[in-house]
């Protein structure tokens, strides 16, 4: 899942990169760019709602919805062998979830409190590590420093991309291998190492951004991205997944609004060792507060 997200953000770079910037303007290149995703947005809705219009197997395997879950799963499988498996499968999920009988309020309780205030917490450090301001802003970032051309800078957007595939790839190969914990240590003692490196760089080493730029997004996808999804999910129960999520969006939708103030004001390289400062804080938070689950049977109740 979380693969085709970074497909189609890269997608969305080599489209930005491709199309003609005509004008001092530029009106032409932002109509193409912002009625790309609104023609396949509509493509989708389409293919959603005429197409790929059954229930999802696990909603009605919740509601126990026999019938609708066994016909959702033969538009995905064709044996009559594998739909019985995979119903086996969903019915046993819907079950776990309906004995634990876990509820937004319960998520406050004793039981799931510590996990859900933890499993925020990563998230939140994941949003404010520099990862999200070099891949929406990095055109902007780059621009600023006054040695990088417009176009170069849009094209850096294509290699950070890649960057971004080649590491939650990596990601899939290491996160069994290694843990959790131990990818985060890795990951966030990393990106506080490339932080104050890019500080110094975007005051004396300018032409190196770029590179440092594209290890920052391979380290950050390597080893912090997805693991606090995963997190979230393994230590608590739906609802609280929900929860979880919610910060992150709030916390990006904060991230987002704040970061062209705070780099107007502390400058580039004021913003990158705030940044290591912040993975430098992660780093202890997650060394001393959070529990590997790799292995880990009885992981709601760690």
């Amino acid at each position: 899942f979380v693969f085709w997200i970074k497909i189609g953000i890269l997608c969305g770079a080599f489209v930005g990169n491709s199309v003609p910037q005509a004008g001092s303007d530029n009106k032409t290149f932002w109509r193409i760019i912002f009625s790309v995703p609104f023609i396949l947005s509509f493509i989708e809705w389409v293919l959603l709602f005429f197409v790929f219009s059954r229930e999802n197997p696990r909603y009605c395997a919740l509601k126990m919805q026999t019938e609708e879950c066994k016909s959702a799963l033969a538009s995905l499988y064709h044996s009559p062998e594998r739909i019985n498996e995979e119903y086996n499968v969903v019915n046993l999920y819907a079950n776990d979830i309906r004995q634990s009988e876990a509820s937004l309020g319960d998520m406050f309780g004793k039981k799931h409190f510590r996990a859900l205030v933890i499993a925020s917490i990563l998230h939140v450090f994941n949003i404010f590590s520099g990862f999200f301001a070099l891949m929406v802003f990095s055109t902007t970032m780059f621009i600023s420093t006054g040695v990088i051309s417009e176009k170069s800078a849009i094209l850096i957007t294509v290699y950070l991309g890649i960057m971004n595939i080649i590491g939650i790839i990596t990601y899939s190969l290491l996160v069994d291998l290694l843990g959790r914990k131990l990818l985060l240590l890795i990951g966030k003692g990393s990106l506080f190492a490339l932080g104050l490196l890019i500080g110094f760089s975007a005051l004396y080493w300018k032409p190196l951004l770029p590179y440092e730029a594209c290890a920052f997004i391979l380290l950050y996808s390597a080893c912090v991205g997805p693991t606090s999804w995963i997190y979230a999910s393994e230590v608590l129960p739906p609802p609280g997944v929900s929860i979880t999520t919610a910060v992150f969006w709030i916390a990006e939708s904060i991230y987002t609004f704040i970061y062209l103030f705070i780099q107007e004001g502390i400058g580039m390289h004021g913003f990158f060792w705030l940044t290591a400062g912040i993975n430098a804080l992660a780093w202890i938070f997650v060394f001393f507060f959070v529990q590997e689950t790799k292995g880990n049977t009885d992981l709601e109740n760690m």
